[in-house]
């Protein structure tokens, strides 16, 4: 197996990125074991092991706003899980609005997914998030590499394959090929992600009826909600319902969703920027 990369090596971060959410404390690689963060900085959750799919397993603990070592000294860690750190380590990097390391991350994570034996699955959700990154080529490559492996008689595969389809599509300005895409990806196989996909197409379509109702109907989904690394969109997506709801001049529907934002992101470090935006719009309708 290969070594892990060297920035997993007492590696800390700060865990803004994913506010009011969880985020793993040890990852599991074999018998190495990360130290236990501190007694004041995290409050256990019931159930303390739980799977991080679709690549590693984690002790998940809430954050409050430390530093905190998220993966020590990986010695023989496997492809999937250096995959997934990789991809982890590029959402922490899309919190902080580093645009530039998130695609490092992305592309590191790409550049493993040939050694990944569940590559259709993985594949699909890599590629979503180079294609949500403006990083349209890595999830060309991706998509390049998944479709001829995709079971066609598998819901599941070819879902997340017509799903990455609509993400390539919406990069590239197909937005009406991408909503269809995206339907297509909730009739096969719907999930978290397709679902936030399709609202999220509404919007950057400028269909805000169709996306206001969208994002609303997938808050009232619980059973669809992303209980891994994507979460994050979820949540920042509270802010953009918000504002549709405010471009259709109800505020008091927008004044609710920021506060359930807010309330979520209670203790996100102060400086992370949604945050920022979901306070100072709610402050405007003090």
């Amino acid at each position: 197996m290969p070594a892990a990369p060297a920035e997993f090596e007492n590696l800390a971060v700060n865990v803004a990125l994913a506010p009011g959410a969880k985020l793993p404390s040890v990852v599991p690689a074999g018998n190495v074991s990360a130290p236990s963060p501190p007694n004041e900085a995290f409050s256990r959750v019931s159930s303390p092991i739980a799977t991080f799919p679709p690549f590693v397993n984690v002790t998940f603990t809430t954050y409050v706003s430390v530093p905190v070592v998220i993966a020590v000294g990986f010695v023989a860690a496997g492809p999937t899980l250096i995959t997934g750190m990789h991809l982890l380590l590029a959402i922490v990097a899309e919190g902080r609005g580093d645009a530039a390391e998130q695609r490092r991350q992305l592309d590191a994570a790409v550049a493993g997914l040939p050694d990944i034996q569940e590559k259709v699955v993985y594949g699909a959700i890599l590629g979503d998030a180079c294609a949500r990154a403006g990083s349209v080529d890595q999830a060309q490559k991706t998509l390049l590499m998944i479709a001829p492996l995709a079971d066609p008689h598998s819901s599941e595969q070819v879902g997340y394959v017509d799903l990455l389809k609509g993400d390539i599509a919406l990069a590239t300005g197909q937005r009406d090929t991408a909503i269809e895409l995206f339907k297509q990806a909730i009739k096969e196989n719907s999930t978290g992600i397709s679902v936030e996909a399709l609202a999220h197409a509404y919007q950057q379509s400028g269909d805000i009826d169709a996306a206001t109702d969208a994002y609303a109907s997938m808050f009232r989904s619980p059973d669809l909600s992303l209980s891994w690394e994507p979460q994050q969109r979820w949540v920042e997506a509270r802010y953009t319902l918000a504002t549709d709801y405010a471009a259709r001049g109800d505020q008091q529907k927008e004044r609710e969703t920021l506060e359930t934002l807010l309330n979520l992101w209670k203790d996100a470090d102060p400086d992370l920027p949604p945050l920022k935006k979901a306070k100072s719009e709610y402050a405007k309708l003090q």
